[in-house]
């Protein structure tokens, strides 16, 4: 191939010599080191010096991330603001360069200017920094760099002298550099990712073998990626932060999208949102399953415009195995812990106290004050697939533990059968009903989760409170006879404790025929009269007896005038044949009343 070049004065030669021999030399200067930032400073240098009369000079490279050209390296400009500029393409004479694929010469002031028309204002304001002025070239050479079909950069050479107007002689050679140019950046990247990779690895296996914890771990990707990084569990409590704004991405997901953790929890594949945080957040989540069971989600927090490239989505895929192995290591951990409070418990109501009294009471300052409470939790809907089944019990016992950890009293448990014994401990001298207030809103709290990761129903009944662990068989069958109670329940009460369940204890293991019989004997005729009439007369009635007698009162909660309750008692008494409801005749009419509710709730 023979190149002519242009003299300034209007001359022609053959094949300049130097500028042959310069090319040759970039070819070897370029190959010669594999570090990508001191490749891309020292091709924008080697070109300066083989382009006759180059001011300026930018490599620009595309970031598929972003979908922009960023500035690689420049001559001529101030780093410090060209580092900002990132050009859409066909934005201004290099993007313009990138989407054609080809070469582009700018000969004159007005070719420059045209073709810096579309540059964003942003963008200029950066480049008139970098330059010092707000000027256009007299005259521009852009090549692209090309690798296969596919365009990685452009190469652009500037002249601000009004003597010099570059040639298709000029823009030639810039076409045979950029080509060298590719193959040395190419070779620079991909040993960089290597690099990358090698550094990945190594990182990640220091955490993986030494047990860090999963707040290691998270600040370990996070310094990978670049990007905020928080840890769900299953139950979308934040196990870890990469740092304090992370804290505050992952408290607002969770209150604002909360839903949207759910359905994440649900795939098996990566999920991407934008979603509007405390600002507009771009969050990739990865559920964590073992034996398809979710454990957790690893979020990743991103910018607007940024996204994740092969490297972090590699990083994350190696990290992702090692937050299930650490989180399994942990639960298993847990698991070991509560196994043994399982046994204490299980020798405590085999009448073996040894252990427990040895292993908590005496290490207990306070053992003397302690006071306690059995409960009986029994799970319902249980004729479900065996595989699902499995999956859910196993995911509710973590939702129990977890749950009675968070729990201001120290908790025992004992499952057996698709039954959880509890033995609650209180030692923060709360009263008898403190305690009981406390313990159902705690499992009113679990119901709620259960229903929303479509779980299971279940029963709790809650034992009266004791003093001594050797006497905890009386509050065992207080428990038990509450559950026995619940589910012969009609209504939707699934926790009741052995002092709410007053009166009703004594029909719990009462024949109901039997039990039938006592109430049609003494209120049959009040219920045949309502029933007839549409009337309340046997609810009026309950509303007096639990008012002891106070009509002013029974009339309020009735929502009728007071004239009416005395009209409904007197026709009480007339159907019961009583001519008053005192002593004996009033206790065996409101225990046929609550009777008749234990019946119809049965």
């Amino acid at each position: 191939m023979s190149l002519k070049f242009k003299i300034r004065g209007g001359g022609v030669i053959m094949k300049k010599d130097n500028q042959l021999i310069s090319l040759i030399e970039s070819s070897q200067t370029l190959t010669s080191t594999l570090d990508l930032d001191v490749v891309l400073q020292r091709l924008i240098t080697e070109v300066m010096y083989i382009i006759d009369y180059a001011d300026a000079g930018v490599l620009y490279l595309y970031d598929a991330k972003s979908g922009k050209l960023k500035v690689g390296s420049v001559a001529g400009f101030d780093m410090t603001y060209m580092k900002h500029i990132f050009l859409e393409p066909n934005e201004a004479m290099s993007g313009k360069t990138f989407i054609s694929k080809q070469a582009s010469i700018f000969t004159f002031k007005e070719d420059t200017t045209k073709g810096m028309s579309n540059l964003y204002e942003n963008n200029q304001l950066l480049y008139q920094k970098a330059l010092g002025e707000l000027n256009y070239p007299t005259s521009t050479i852009c090549a692209p760099l090309m690798s296969k079909d596919e365009c990685i950069g452009v190469l652009t050479i500037d002249s601000f002298s009004n003597q010099v107007h570059f040639t298709k002689d000029d823009l030639q050679i810039l076409e045979i550099f950029a080509s060298q140019s590719v193959i040395a950046i190419e070779n620079a990247t991909l040993f960089s990712q290597n690099q990358r990779f090698q550094s990945i690895n190594h990182e990640l296996m220091k955490v993986n073998v030494k047990h860090e914890g999963v707040n290691k771990i998270t600040q370990t990707l996070s310094e990978i990626v670049q990007k905020e990084v928080c840890l769900f569990n299953e139950f979308y409590d934040v196990l870890s932060s990469s740092s304090n704004e992370s804290k505050i991405y992952s408290s607002e997901l969770k209150t604002k999208y909360f839903y949207l953790l759910e359905e994440v929890a649900k795939q098996k594949e990566v999920e991407n949102y934008t979603l509007e945080l405390n600002e507009t957040v771009n969050c990739y989540f990865f559920p964590i399953k073992v034996d398809k069971s979710i454990i957790g989600i690893l979020t990743i927090f991103l910018g607007n415009d940024d996204t994740l490239d092969p490297i972090d989505l590699f990083a994350i895929e190696q990290v992702h195995s090692v937050f299930a192995l650490e989180l399994t290591r942990e639960q298993g951990v847990i698991d070991t812990h509560i196994k043994y409070e399982s046994y204490l418990l299980e020798q405590v109501l085999s009448n073996r106290f040894e252990a427990f009294n040895k292993n908590f009471n005496k290490n207990s300052e306070t053992a003397n004050d302690t006071q306690y409470v059995f409960v009986k939790l029994e799970l319902n809907n249980l004729f479900i697939p065996i595989e699902q089944l499995t999956r859910n019990i196993k995911q509710f016992r973590r939702l129990i533990y977890r749950e009675l950890s968070n729990f201001r009293l120290k908790a025992f448990v004992l499952e057996q059968s698709m039954i959880f014994k509890i033995l609650i401990v209180n030692n923060y001298e709360l009263n008898e009903t403190a305690i009981t207030h406390e313990i159902e809103r705690l499992f009113r709290k679990i119901t709620n989760r259960s229903k929303e990761l479509d779980l299971f129903t279940f029963w709790v009944g809650i034992g009266r409170e004791f003093l001594r662990i050797e006497d905890i068989h009386s509050s065992v069958r207080d428990a038990d006879r509450c559950v026995q109670f619940l589910k012969h329940r009609n209504n939707l009460d699934s926790i009741i404790s052995y002092k709410r369940l007053g009166v009703y204890r004594l029909f719990l293991n009462q024949d109901k025929e039997e039990l039938n019989e006592f109430v049609q004997d003494l209120i049959g005729p009040i219920l045949l009269y309502d029933k007839e009439n549409g009337t309340q007369l046997l609810e009026t009635a309950k509303v007096y007896l639990e008012m002891n007698g106070n009509l002013r009162e029974t009339a309020e909660l009735c929502f009728v005038h007071i004239n009416t309750v005395k009209y409904r008692l007197n026709k009480v008494r007339e159907l019961l044949g009583q001519e008053s409801l005192t002593g004996v005749q009033r206790f065996e009419l409101q225990l046929a009343i609550y009777s008749q509710g234990f019946l119809e709730n049965n």
